[in-house]
């Protein structure tokens, strides 16, 4: 009698325990089980207890990895501690559990059972999950900010070197004889330095600096000219399918159309053997209901462009490098892997207000896809009122019949550059090194009987007033002043474009 007296106190404290508990007997049947086990199971007593535990749940507790805890390594021991069981149940669904189990003598009694505890850490797992992505996010952002600040603080400054090169090879190859040994040299010093003036962008593009200079119009006659720019190697086509009525974006097509060649070739590259390339654009609405970009993408309406390749696929372990800048499985060098392409599209699109993401199988092939956003109202209200600040250089000019002309640039090469190269074309030009001589240079001349018809201003003065502040100074002096932003990757065909 006391023996079941004490059997019974047993029972009725397993019963009140707040976390799962299960009591199984040495052929692993049910004994009893916590009250919470009921509860969050969602199991009624009659289909519990006197049950083998794998028969739990009509078979659903069958699982592989609690038959391994049980049958093999519990005979061994007298408990085991922290297992995770991942596992599909029939009546709460997916949860991942952690096991712990004790074998022990029964009150007044010999008879041995096991004491099986179940905590759900679910939850747990998918905030640990959801942390551990934010933490990668951030230092990838931080990475990121890293190598921008370095990388735009060494193109910049190599950009207007490159600028001064290019420009004075320009000159030189109009002064020597066509088709001569001279000529020869020129331009192949000039196809080395247009290399090393993309390679430069790269480096802006992921730089704070870099920004687009964009057009509002449909990309799709942009996606389909581009493939015939990238090398076409044996055996790859081409399947384009572009809807007619793509909504208008707002683009720097320069910058996507480097980020959309960079795709290409990687696809190419995938498929040594030959393969079909398909080339998608379409309309698409994100809203908050969408699963796929949850606070990725804000809600509204989207182009979204897809490559989708037939080559070896990405592998998972690298997966989550393939936008880190400089990481690349292909060989080092100039014709081989930098590292560069999908950092810089990467850092394009974003720059764009839009997203990019891979998906890809290993043996079956890899989908590239950009998301950018399209133009509607308010964005073009915002856009106008960034007033196209963002290039390097901006010209600024009054009338269509330009004959006098104001450069500023800090760098006295390309000040030189520029006046050699106007001065050439049939302008007369002054040149001053920053904002305030800008200012001051314009004032002189406004009411002379020779103003300025045309300025042209580098944004970025170290040390000095940049053109942004300087334009604005100089419309509040003039009104007339109509601003236009370039990016000058070839000085002598901006200013023979700008001032025609």
């Amino acid at each position: 009698m006391a023996a079941t007296r004490k059997d019974q106190i047993f029972e009725d404290i397993i019963k009140t325990i707040r976390e799962p508990l299960l009591v199984l007997d040495q052929d692993l049947r049910v004994v009893t089980v916590s009250r919470s086990f009921y509860d969050f199971f969602k199991v009624k007593p009659e289909e519990t207890v006197g049950q083998l535990i794998y028969d739990l749940g009509n078979k659903q507790w069958d699982i592989p990895k609690l038959r391994e805890l049980l049958e093999t390594i519990l005979p061994k021991k007298t408990a085991f501690d922290n297992y995770e069981v991942e596992h599909d149940f029939a009546t709460i669904g997916r949860r991942i559990m952690l096991l712990n189990a004790r074998q022990i003598e029964r009150a007044m009694g010999k008879e041995r059972i096991i004491l099986l505890a179940i905590e759900d850490i679910t939850e747990r797992k998918q905030a640990e999950e959801e942390r551990k992505q934010l933490q990668d996010k951030l230092q990838q952002s931080q990475k990121m900010e890293t190598i921008g600040t370095l990388a735009g603080g060494i193109a910049h400054d190599y950009n207007n070197l490159l600028a001064a090169i290019m420009g004075n090879l320009s000159m030189a190859q109009e002064e020597s004889a066509p088709h001569s040994v001279m000529a020869e040299l020129l331009h192949e010093a000039e196809q080395a330095s247009l290399k090393a003036r993309d390679l430069t962008h790269q480096f802006l593009t992921l730089s704070q600096g870099g920004h687009p200079v964009k057009n509002l119009g449909s990309i799709g006659n942009l996606l389909k000219e581009i493939p015939e720019q990238v090398q076409v190697h044996d055996g790859i086509e081409y399947a384009f399918s572009i809807q007619n009525d793509l909504w208008p974006v707002e683009y720097d097509p320069r910058q996507i159309e480097h980020t959309i060649t960079s795709l290409l070739m990687n696809a190419v590259e995938a498929m040594p053997q030959g393969g079909c390339i398909n080339i998608r654009a379409e309309n698409q609405v994100i809203d908050n209901k969408d699963k796929e970009f949850p606070l990725v993408l804000n809600e509204g309406k989207y182009v979204t462009i897809s490559i989708k390749d037939e080559g070896s696929g990405i592998s998972e372990d690298h997966m989550d490098k393939i936008f880190d800048p400089y990481f690349s499985t292909k060989d080092r060098g100039t014709q081989k892997g930098m590292g560069m392409g999908l950092a810089v599209a990467q850092a394009v699109v974003q720059k764009h207000d839009g997203h990019i993401m891979i998906n890809s199988t290993t043996g079956v092939g890899t989908t590239v896809t950009v998301y950018l956003p399209a133009e509607c109202a308010e964005r073009r209200a915002q856009s106008a009122e960034r007033c196209g600040m963002d290039s390097q250089s901006t010209i600024a000019n009054q009338q269509s019949s330009i004959q006098r002309v104001l450069v500023m640039d800090d760098e006295e090469s390309l000040r030189n550059l520029a006046q050699r190269m106007l001065e050439r074309l049939g302008y007369r030009v002054e040149t001053v090194k920053d904002g305030l001589e800008a200012i001051e240079a314009y004032k002189k001349q406004k009411d002379s009987v020779e103003p300025f018809d045309a300025v042209i201003l580098d944004l970025t003065i170290k040390g000095g007033m940049g053109g942004e502040q300087t334009i604005r100074e100089l419309i509040k002096i003039d009104p007339g002043v109509k601003p236009k932003p370039y990016q000058i990757a070839d000085l002598e065909i901006v200013l023979k474009k700008v001032l025609r």
